[in-house]
């Protein structure tokens, strides 16, 4: 993977599920003015290869769980959510930048 497309993943990012489509999953930087929600899921990727995944809790409270990613080349990750004994799930960025990160899960 391209370092600059690597180190735009480096912040936190918020589901705009709203904006999903295409099989795409779309997030936001943390700061964006999302829509009122009942809860919204994100992540924030570390250059340390670690991720931190946020969801809502059973009382709407943000939950964080701590994860790992894996550069596999090309625009490929494997990240694993949870511990070593969690499945890994690829990630395809599609795109990136500043304003927007559109990934294809699989």
């Amino acid at each position: 993977m391209e370092p600059s497309k690597l180190k735009c993943l480096f912040k936190v990012w918020g589901h705009s599920r709203e904006e999903d489509a295409d099989g795409l999953t779309v997030y936001r930087p943390a700061d964006y003015n999302f829509p009122l929600s009942r809860g919204r899921d994100g992540m924030e990727f570390r250059p340390d290869a670690t991720i931190m995944d946020v969801g809502p809790g059973p009382d709407d409270r943000s939950r964080r769980t701590t994860g790992s990613w894996k550069s596999l080349g090309d625009d490929a990750l494997d990240v694993r959510v949870g511990g070593s004994e969690s499945a890994p799930r690829r990630m395809t960025i599609v795109d990136c930048d500043d304003l927007v990160l559109r990934v294809r899960w699989e």
